[in-house]
């Protein structure tokens, strides 16, 4: 029963983290604030986000968030027109034009957002990348968690990663344990689920036959 109960959380442990992993997120989700920052300044025309975000496309991950950092610990949105051209001078990439400089300095209807909203979505977008790589690599995992998680990326897979998870955790029932012992602890811990998605065939072993008429 206790080898059971073990087994049952780190299979949802796993499950958990991939669920996680194929969660689709919203990538960029601060682009209709600057859109509606351009519009309401009358640049809808001069510049489009595309533009804005390719600005820091060659930034590295590291780049991004000390950026990030930065324009918190300097308070970007309280700086003066002289201290915002400082601030610029030392961030943006080197070749960098003119009319950038003045896009990211206008702070007209609510303007300072516009430089900040980028370096966040841009940094969010990294850090989530970030998670997804470590997401199964995490220290401490059992024989039993890596063998459920087989060293796949469980993202982008062509069949279902439930499908592929509870494979590794039959895997590991059928090295150490029996899956005879397995289905009645399973039944007997009341997780009936984790007996239909990992034990099929024992359950179809023992079900009996009814009848039709």
């Amino acid at each position: 029963m206790d080898y059971m109960r073990a087994l049952i959380a780190d299979y949802e442990e796993i499950l958990k983290r991939a669920r996680l992993l194929n969660i689709e997120r919203k990538t960029m989700t601060h682009r209709n604030d600057i859109e509606r920052i351009l519009y309401a300044r009358g640049q809808e025309n001069t510049f489009t986000t595309d533009e804005l975000y390719n600005l820091f496309a060659h930034y590295d991950m590291d780049t991004i968030a000390k950026f990030r950092e930065d324009l918190t610990v300097s308070e970007w949105h309280l700086m003066t027109e002289e201290e915002r051209e400082i601030f610029l001078f030392a961030h943006l990439p080197l070749d960098t034009p003119r009319e950038y400089f003045d896009l990211f300095a206008d702070f007209r209807h609510g303007g300072y957002r516009v430089l900040g909203d980028i370096i966040c979505d841009l940094d969010d977008a990294y850090q989530y990348e970030e998670t997804k790589k470590h997401i199964f690599e995490r220290k401490g995992d059992n024989f039993y968690r890596k063998i459920m998680i087989n060293s796949e990326k469980l993202s982008g897979m062509d069949y279902n990663f439930k499908t592929h998870i509870a494979r590794g955790c039959r895997t590991a029932i059928n090295h150490e344990f029996d899956p005879d012992k397995a289905l009645m602890c399973a039944i007997e811990l009341g997780n009936r689920k984790f007996a239909f998605e990992v034990l099929p065939d024992m359950i179809e072993k023992y079900a009996k036959e009814v009848p039709l008429c």
